[in-house]
């Protein structure tokens, strides 16, 4: 989970797996500051939400490489996919 007020939080996650959780992988913004999550090679199963991004100064990058599935709702918020390199 990246979650910041007025600073800026940056989280990698790389084939790492996330289950059974409230939320899967978080990116949140509030007051000004930025939270920015990449995801990568990595399983978000069994959560209440899988993918969550919420504030205008968070993002939630999820490479075409994850399985983001069976989750009660697998995304929450604008999730921006981007191939790998």
């Amino acid at each position: 989970q990246s979650t910041n007020a007025t600073a800026n939080a940056r989280a990698q996650v790389f084939r790492s797996s996330v289950t059974n959780a409230g939320a899967g992988v978080v990116a949140i913004s509030t007051a000004g500051g930025g939270a920015s999550v990449v995801l990568s090679r990595s399983k978000v199963t069994g959560n209440t939400t899988g993918l969550q991004q919420s504030g205008a100064g968070a993002t939630l990058l999820s490479l075409a490489n994850n399985t983001i599935a069976g989750n009660g709702a697998d995304t929450s918020g604008a999730i921006s996919p981007i191939a790998p390199q």
